[in-house]
């Protein structure tokens, strides 16, 4: 008996030590913060900003019940052989039936390009077919429909899941009532019976049933992502606001273990002193990334001379903190003036990482307001797509001049090393250190006249250098070159 408690405790704690492994050490080490870097000698970090495709926007609202505007706070995937994209219509105009003001709607693609909304019949529209696969409650804004599929689920009804913000409807309200405390009205703000994030599941993304008729979690808050870790646990980011004076907008997070019972949200990131007056958090997108974890900011330049709304970057820590990320700069600003996305930017809930067709491409699908936020009168919200190269959100960089930077102390993975680097009209060289005796492992043969995703480093003595688990640094020396990841092998 004592034999078998201490066997299974050396269990738990191996699996521990296992799980902060894989926490601690990504897949790709990339550079969008200082993570990993601890010196640097003529070398830079930069951030590089999306390419916008030339065809945007690549989705507008052309059909009676999307009114003037059609948001991608909602989930674009490659699923079922397509891509498909669940995004947030608002029709301002609609006065007969209040549910359809707001409400959900469905496209897919082949290609990525061009969209096809189709005539689902779930719900008609005066009489007309549609493509709108949930309602609103009709007391309330519906907001942010953010979808996952979930693939560890075993109740194949609930493949896939839906998060979005909404309040309680008439009818539920008078036969159940709220079943959470109401809120502060505050200048900004304005509580509501029954309001809150609500859930729903689908077994095709398509046909959609309610988790129930009240929220599951409720804050000052709204513009939510959703996202699921490899742990199975399900991760909601929204704005919040804890300001008593007034709605002043940060950001929050709630998680799950069974998407129905959520934590309290919690106040993960804010502006501080180093940003511009009157900045403000309008929401953020979270998503995975070979063990990274990054989050798109919708930064709101709240100031009464702007009002604009753009991207930038932030990362989370193995042990869970998040941290701004990319050195604050922009990283998808909003178009130039009388530009369909002059006014604002608002990303969706997920990247697409090497759709098929582009496996060195990240794709990130976006809504762009012609308008300022605060400024409706000829607002029109329409969608459009970016593409960035494979981890090539920031990037290191030598110029002219000759430099190097030592990454912080690593466990190899694996016994090769990989690096997604442009050397086209430059060089880039690795040197490799044992992390304990600071002696020289091995130097690479120089990378040069090359631009690729994926390279792996030659050694000059030839053959592999023993790395598997070990505890190494690297020296990068670099001229004319961007160094964007690098990672082991086997």
């Amino acid at each position: 008996m004592k034999k078998s408690i201490i066997h299974t405790l050396y269990t738990l704690v191996l699996l521990n030590t296992l799980l902060w492994s894989q926490a601690a050490y990504p897949r790709k080490y990339l550079f969008l913060d200082d993570q990993w870097i601890k010196d640097s000698y003529q070398v830079n970090r930069i951030v590089i900003q999306p390419a916008k495709h030339p065809s945007n926007p690549v989705l507008v609202p052309d059909k009676p019940w999307e009114g003037n505007d059609v948001y991608v706070y909602g989930t674009v995937l490659y699923d079922q052989g397509k891509f498909r994209m669940w995004y947030q219509i608002y029709n301002s105009r609609e006065s007969a039936d209040p549910r359809f003001r707001t409400a959900v709607a469905y496209a897919e693609s082949r290609e990525g390009l061009h969209w096809e909304k189709p005539s689902l019949g779930f719900f008609k529209y005066k009489g007309e077919p549609t493509n709108l696969v949930l309602l609103s409650h009709g007391t309330s804004d519906l907001c942010s429909p953010a979808v996952i599929k979930d693939t560890l689920e075993r109740d194949p009804s609930r493949r896939y899941k839906m998060l979005y913000w909404d309040s309680m409807s008439k009818e539920d309200l008078e036969k159940h009532g709220p079943n959470l405390p109401l809120g502060t009205d505050v200048p900004g703000w304005r509580a509501i019976p029954g309001e809150g994030f609500f859930i729903a599941y689908s077994p095709d993304g398509i046909r959609w049933t309610n988790g129930g008729p009240q929220p599951v979690f409720t804050c000052p808050c709204d513009a939510s992502s959703l996202t699921m870790g490899a742990d199975g646990t399900y991760w909601a980011y929204f704005k919040i606001s804890v300001a008593e004076d007034r709605h002043f907008r940060i950001l929050g997070a709630s998680d799950s273990r069974d998407f129905e019972n959520w934590g309290d949200p919690k106040v993960i990131l804010k502006p501080d002193w180093r940003d511009k007056h009157g900045t403000e958090f309008y929401g953020m997108s979270v998503f995975d990334y070979a063990g990274n974890t990054i989050g798109l900011i919708w930064v709101y330049y709240n100031a009464p001379s702007d009002k604009h709304v753009d991207l930038q970057l932030a990362t989370r820590d193995p042990e869970g903190q998040w941290q701004r990320a990319g050195n604050r700069e922009v990283f998808l600003p909003v178009g130039r003036e009388g530009e369909w996305d002059a006014g604002g930017i608002y990303a969706a809930s997920n990247v697409l990482v090497s759709p098929p067709g582009h496996p060195n491409e990240i794709w990130l699908y976006y809504g762009g307001s012609s308008v300022t936020h605060d400024d409706s009168r000829y607002r029109e919200m329409v969608i459009g797509r970016a593409t960035l190269r494979l981890d090539g959100f920031a990037a290191m960089e030598a110029k002219q001049f000759k430099g190097y930077f030592d990454t912080k102390t690593v466990v190899a993975g694996g016994s090769l090393l990989a690096v997604n680097a442009d050397c086209a009209h430059g060089w880039l060289q690795v040197e490799l250190y044992d992390a304990k005796t600071q002696t020289l492992l091995a130097k690479s043969k120089p990378i040069q006249g090359l631009d690729a995703t994926k390279t792996f480093v030659e050694w000059q003595q030839g053959g592999k250098v023993l790395l598997k688990d070990r505890q190494v640094f690297i020296r990068f020396r670099m001229q004319k070159a961007r160094l964007f990841s690098f990672w082991f092998e086997e």
